[in-house]
């Protein structure tokens, strides 16, 4: 899962601490995506169970390069767990 963080409702840290009480969803991979580089708020999040924590870039390229290195990283490793 894709997670914004800026979460309209509820913060990003109250809603992974409500999704990950819920067995259903205990162990799916979710990774935040902000525009926050704070180390607390990066930790926060981390504690609160998500599994990677991503500094929106500034600029279409770098934000383009993320995003695709990011998707590579999490297909190379689901098909690394399917073999």
């Amino acid at each position: 899962m894709l997670l914004d963080g800026s979460t309209f409702r509820m913060n990003v840290v109250e809603f992974l601490t409500v999704m990950r009480q819920d067995v259903a969803w205990k162990e799916l991979p979710v990774l935040v995506l902000s525009s926050s580089a704070a180390e607390t708020d990066v930790q926060q999040c981390l504690l609160a169970g998500a599994t990677d924590f991503i500094t929106t870039p500034m600029g279409l390229d770098a934000y383009t390069e993320v995003v695709q290195r990011t998707l590579a990283f999490w297909a190379d490793r689901t098909s690394s767990e399917e073999s």
